[in-house]
């Protein structure tokens, strides 16, 4: 022992300070089995406690510390005296220390030796449980099974893992010493390897802690303990009765050969024990993975692997009298018809056997040296499989869909697997599954994912309850799984002929819940649609579907009130009553119409909506007692965050402030916990949405209550708080746009509330100073702003109505007006008369110059509505001379200058004798609406003025044949405008050189090149060569009708010829990459030849199939052999050429050469005589030529089928992946996306 280890314990500490040699250091020493000797005397059961937990004491360690190594002493040493044996103040303590030690310590060595006193504690020699009370025991071993190993670190934990797995082993009497002392080393030790099995008492085995641990054994990250594990489960019965006579043989037999299956039990038997077995430990990990090494350990691989022919899927569990038609090779995945599938593939001609030769020749020697050794089969394939699925999640979830549909399909009765339907529903609902919320970083699938995805894929599909699996659904962010499952449960049950598509079906009941969970207003909707009977149900819900608030409102009030009426012919369902209401109450949300909701509710006995109206009429007495009524305390317990809120709006309101922080955060938890239980985010993440907009409102509620404990504060002392920042967050922290009314009037609402209070409390100061602490008016313009959007005009008006008595500064005033205007546009002549007069009668005095411009805009639609033309132009003028930069009149002007020319253009046509006056007078017309827009965007580079830039590029084609007016007009303006704004319309800028507007296109061209030239040259590059070849090809022979062509390519020579001259550095680098991209990114020479062949078979084909419906004359068949002989010839000059020199060909030019030239030659190229004597060079017919290219076709196929997909650009092309790491230059609007801003 000395000279095993003679480093003693203070060498053991590193570095540390050495402690003195004294009688106690040399007990440590010996209990910790670290000393020079072994003790020759002592207790037989410290020396067996020594030997028994050898693998736990850690040797020749630098890193642990002398507290550590005496701490680990005092254990041993304590345990394996008398005090286990007393019960005792002491050892309540020492067992206190265990516990406590389980609990928080997170030092690895102190864990493995409380483990290992805990092992030797745990049972006697004779398989009794050991000296512990069966209260002790079992906080022991839930400790155990319990372990969190995410807080350890991953690779130094599996000794731990370990060790816990050898107690649990042990527990049900296996002694596993030699392999705890060679864990890795069993294969090469196998004569030294031996497991003694006890006989435990039943006590054990039918202990439920014991069990549990035991299954936390088959996911161990140590492969032979893991294997172990499976062969003991594999061999149980009667559920965890060992067959004790036989397992020693067994787990000799299978551990030490690797081959660890499990044998003599059928498919059914196997899935009710797993089925049946406990995965409380595992809760946190993916203990489907249990499922998938069982089966596969389970199926019959003692003759390699196979893939059965006559199903597509992969049989693990094929019967004996089926398996005698596979044809299978030992430790290979073969078909029955891979013979035949080589034949097509790989023909038997030198070609193919060429390729064989060069590619798979160090293969097929593997292989004949691996079944010269006899070392192929036994599994081992399978095996590798099992051990892969643990290291991946794909792999894994993928592998138990295979063999559970497998093990599925080879139960003999559907009796049998009904009998297994209740086990998979009782292993569904045990609440340990809910464990994957606690791991800090949860994986992308949680147990009940992976097994209910599986189950989608049974043949027969198990019928599960459907309240169990709707359940599901939110509890365990499986939405998608679920809802699968329910179309394919529904689907089955239509094909069977029961009617399910009433209203009344649990399951489709359960379908519409889940959609709700998940947002799919969308999909709801259409449910409800294809369930109605009422031809009035589907309009009003179509109308909802499109976005048409107030008529699919009203249509569902009219079916409300045909209920009402108690007409005895008009009894609609219970389920379409239902839909009528829901909708409506939805409906009248957007429309805040919350009063008549309220009495709704109230009516109905709704205490959830109840509440949400109380809050928002500022009903605080029906909050408060809704509050303490036992349906919204129920809707508390199940984790509502939106009941929750309520109690927060509450407390601010009653001034309960130093209650708001504790409820806030126990809304966030709420919030936090729902959100985990939401499916990955997607496209369209509805649920998402929804909570991202609580936690918006969580936020703003915290601020409201700091707010009024300032105000509170403030008021008191007589000072102004400062709330300019949170003012100024709350303006910029609002929804979009698009979304719905309700959503702002949940933050609004609020907001308005809050201001209300301060206002309150700031009363005695002056009007001026108390419009500092509140944003009421823009709060309700931005309300009112909004709803028009929407269309919802009563909306509009009813949040203007807030404002008639509030102060509010000169801007807020404009814009208020301005949405009083906005409530008259799209109306009857009436309304827009009454919009007119509103403008009329304003006071311009108070308002700035873009101000006026708005209000004289205005005055010029609405005097455009109403027909006169003449008095909006004159408005519109007035408009841009007030404020010459207000883009809006400006694009508002084009479009009536616009409108103007249509008018004038009809009148044109309807009077042929003035047509020439009027053609004229509506191009200018059309040349001042150009105007417009072209300053419009100058003015204002924004997406609303850029949007006008392609109709004036049309407006062009009215000049005809001559450079008119509304040239002049582009090459006067267009100049004027920044150069990024023509970059998305350069490839029509580039085609209007070829017409008459040339030259004011040009100059435009030549602006971009100046300042863009990266985005216009390749553009241009192109251009120009196409139209210099398009000019060399006429030659001589251009008449004055091609004046414009010649034109264009010398304007495009000119721009190149400025861009080289301007940018020269820019246009070398340039050139450099446009030669990587030509050379070294063109096919492979493969690749083309591919191409070439493939056209070819294509007419040759076509010739054969209508040789074969028409007979040709000999002479017709000689020539088109003739010409296809030609164009053989020219493909192999073009990729066979012999007189270009070998020098001035590239590498791969000269393998494909060598590897190709000589099979075509031969197969196309070669004199021979044909039937009629004459020689031909290549194929004698056009069917045997065929042949030939089909062949060639799928050679040449392979080849290219070789080439990666993908590659590193660095080695492609170094210049370019130099690029890739520069930043773009991107110009001013480049980012620039629609605005969904309210500030339009």
């Amino acid at each position: 022992e000395k000279n095993k280890n003679p480093q003693p314990m203070q060498q053991l500490a590193g570095n540390a300070k050495w402690l003195p040699a004294t009688p106690t250091i040399g007990i440590f020493e010996t209990a910790c089995n670290l000393g020079f000797k072994t003790p020759s005397s002592g207790s037989k059961e410290l020396e067996n406690e020594r030997l028994d937990t050898k693998i736990v004491t850690v040797k020749e360690v630098d890193d642990i510390e002398p507290s550590t190594c005496a701490l680990i002493s005092c254990l041993r040493l304590i345990a394996s005296s008398s005090i286990r044996l007393n019960f005792s103040e002491r050892r309540r303590k020492f067992i206190d220390v265990l516990n406590m030690l389980l609990d928080s310590c997170k030092k690895l060595p102190i864990l493995i030796t409380v483990v290992a006193v805990i092992r030797k504690w745990l049972t006697e020699e004779d398989g009794r449980f050991g000296p512990l009370t069966r209260g002790e025991r079992e906080d022991f071993l839930w400790k155990m099974i319990s372990f969190d190993y995410h807080d350890l670190p991953q690779v130094a934990s599996n000794a731990l893992s370990d060790m816990v797995c050898i107690t649990a082993m042990g527990a049900c009497g296996y002694n596993l010493t030699q392999l705890q002392h060679r864990p890795n080393d069993v294969q090469n030790n196998a004569h030294e390897f031996k497991i003694s099995v006890s006989q435990p008492s039943q006590d054990i085995l039918r202990d439920q802690m014991i069990r549990k641990l035991f299954v936390t054994c088959l996911l161990s990250a140590n492969f032979r303990l893991r294997s172990m594990a499976v062969v003991i489960f594999g061999t149980e019965q009667n559920e965890v009765k060992v067959a004790c006579d036989s397992l020693e043989s067994i787990c000799a037999r299978d551990v030490l050969t690797g081959n660890n299956s499990i044998s003599g039990r059928s498919p059914f038997d196997i899935l009710r024990q797993l089925l049946s077995a406990d995965y409380e430990g595992l809760g946190k990990r993916l203990w489907t993975t249990i499922f998938a090494e069982i089966l596969l350990a389970c199926s019959d691989h003692s003759d390699g692997a196979y893939l059965a022919c006559k199903q597509s899927e992969h049989q693990l569990f094929e019967p004996r009298e089926k398996s005698k038609t596979v044809k299978r090779a030992r430790g290979f995945l073969r078909p029955t018809q891979y013979q035949a599938s080589k034949q097509q593939v790989l023909h038997t001609n030198r070609n193919n056997d060429y390729i064989l030769n060069t590619t798979y020749s160090t293969f097929q020697k593997a292989i004949l040296t691996e079944r010269a050794r006899k070392r192929f089969g036994r599994g081992r394939c399978l095996i590798a499989m099992r051990t892969l699925i643990h290291g991946c999640v794909d792999t894994c979830q993928l592998i138990f869909c295979c063999v559970l549909k497998a093990a599925w399909q080879n139960i003999p009765t559907n009796e049998r697997r009904a009998s297994l339907i209740k086990p998979m529903e009782s292993l569904l609902s045990r609440p340990y599954h809910a464990q994957f919320l606690k791991i800090r970083e949860n994986s992308r699938i949680n147990a009940i994912q992976s097994i209910l995805g599986v189950i989608l894929h049974l043949r027969p599909l198990p019928s599960l309850d459907v309240f169990l699996i709707r359940s599901l659904a939110s509890n365990y962010s499986c939405q998608r799984e679920v809802l699968s499952y329910f179309e394919q449960h529904f689907t089955v049950l239509k094909r069977n002929g029961l009617e399910v598509n009433i209203s009344s079906s649990e399951l489709i009941q359960s379908i519409l819940h889940v959609y709700k969970t998940l947002g799919d207003d969308d999909m709801i909707v259409s449910i409800n649609s294809s369930l109605s009977t009422f031809k009035g149900t589907k309009f009003a819900l179509s109308l909802d579907m499109y976005g048409f608030v107030i008529k699919s409102t009203d249509a569902y009030l009219a079916l409300i009130d045909r209920v009402d009426g108690a007409r005895k012919d008009f009894a609609p369902p219970e389920f379409e009553l239902s839909v009528w209401e829901d909708r409506w109450v939805k409906g009248y949300k957007e429309l805040s119409q919350w009063h008549l909701i309220d009495e709704f509710a109230a009516s109905h006995g709704d205490p959830e909506l109840m509440m949400e109206c109380a809050w928002k009429v500022k009903n605080w007495d029906k909050v408060k007692s809704l509050c303490a009524s036992p349906s919204v305390i129920a809707s508390l317990v199940d984790g509502d965050p939106v009941t929750k809120m309520s109690e927060i709006f509450l407390a601010i309101h009653e001034g309960k402030l130093s209650e708001v922080e504790n409820l806030h955060a126990q809304t966030a938890q709420l919030c936090l916990h729902k959100w985990q239980l939401l499916p990955s985010i997607g496209t369209d993440s509805n649920p998402h949405k929804v909570l991202l907009q609580q936690f918006q409102r969580l936020v703003e509620l915290r601020e409201s209550s700091q707010v009024m404990v300032e105000t509170s504060s403030h008021s008191s002392g007589r000072t102004i708080p400062d709330l300019k920042n949170l003012l100024s967050s709350w303006r910029h922290r609002v929804p979009n746009s698009f979304e719905p009314i309700s959503v702002w009037e949940d933050l609004f609402l609020w907001r308005q509330q809050i201001f209300d209070a301060v206002t309150s409390n700031f009363s005695w100061s002056e009007p001026g100073t108390l419009a500092t602490l509140h944003d009421r008016p823009w709060t309700c313009i931005s309300l009112c702003r909004t709803a028009r959007k929407h269309g919802l005009k009563e909306v509009s008006m009813l949040s203007l109505s807030n404002l008639t008595e509030c102060a509010m500064d000169v801007q807020d005033a404009f814009l208020k007006l301005r949405e009083q205007v906005f409530t008259y546009r799209n109306a009857t002549a009436s309304h827009l008369k009454g919009g007119l007069n509103v403008v009329n009668s304003t006071n311009l005095s108070f308002f700035d110059a873009r101000q006026k411009a708005e209000l004289f805009r205005l005055k010029g639609f609405f005097l455009d509505a109403l027909n006169d033309k003449t008095s909006s132009n004159q408005a519109y003028c007035n408009s841009v001379q007030i404020c010459p930069t207000y883009s809006k009149a400006w694009v508002d002007w084009g479009n009536l200058c616009a409108s103007l020319f249509v008018i004038t253009r009809k009148k044109a046509d309807n009077q042929p004798d003035a047509k020439l006056e009027s053609t004229k007078k509506s191009n200018q017309y059309l040349a001042q609406a150009m105007g417009c827009f072209l300053e419009a965007v100058r003015c204002d580079a924004s997406e609303h003025s850029r949007d006008r830039i392609p109709h004036c590029l049309s407006m062009i084609s009215n000049d005809g044949a001559q450079y008119g007016i509304l040239c002049q007009t582009l090459e006067a303006r267009g100049v004027l405008l920044p150069a990024w704004v023509w970059l998305p319309w350069i490839p029509q800028l580039l085609t209007s050189l070829c017409r008459i507007e040339a030259r004011a296109v040009k100059s435009i061209i030549g602006e971009v090149v100046k300042d863009h030239p990266q985005a216009v040259y390749y553009s241009l590059r192109a251009f120009f060569l196409e139209r210099r070849d398009v000019d060399r090809s006429r030659g001589q022979d251009a008449d004055s009708k091609d004046e414009e062509s010649l034109l264009s390519v010398k304007y495009a020579e000119l721009l190149m010829s400025n861009l080289r001259k301007l940018h020269p550095i820019l246009w070398s680098k340039l050139e450099v990459i446009l030669e990587d991209l030509i050379i070294r990114f063109r096919p492979s020479y493969e690749a083309e030849l591919l191409a070439t062949i493939t056209a070819l078979l294509q007419k040759a084909s076509s010739r054969v199939e209508l040789k074969s419906s028409k007979e040709e004359k000999n002479k017709e068949e000689h020539s088109l052999l003739e010409s296809y002989h030609t164009t053989l010839k020219r493909i192999g000059m073009k990729f066979f050429n012999k007189e270009k020199p070998d020098g001035s060909k590239s590498r791969k030019a000269v393998l494909f050469h060598a590897k190709y030239a000589s099979m075509f030659e031969c197969d196309f190229l070669r004199q021979q005589t044909g039937p009629n004597g004459a020689v031909y060079s290549g194929p004698a017919s056009i069917p045997e030529l065929v042949e030939r290219l089909k062949r060639w076709k799928l050679m040449i196929e392979y080849q290219v089928s070789r080439v990666p997909s993908s590659c590193k650009l660095q080695e492609a092309s170094p210049s370019l992946a130099w690029y890739s790491c520069e930043p773009p230059d991107l110009w001013a609007g480049a980012c620039e996306s629609k605005s969904f801003t309210i500030s339009k």
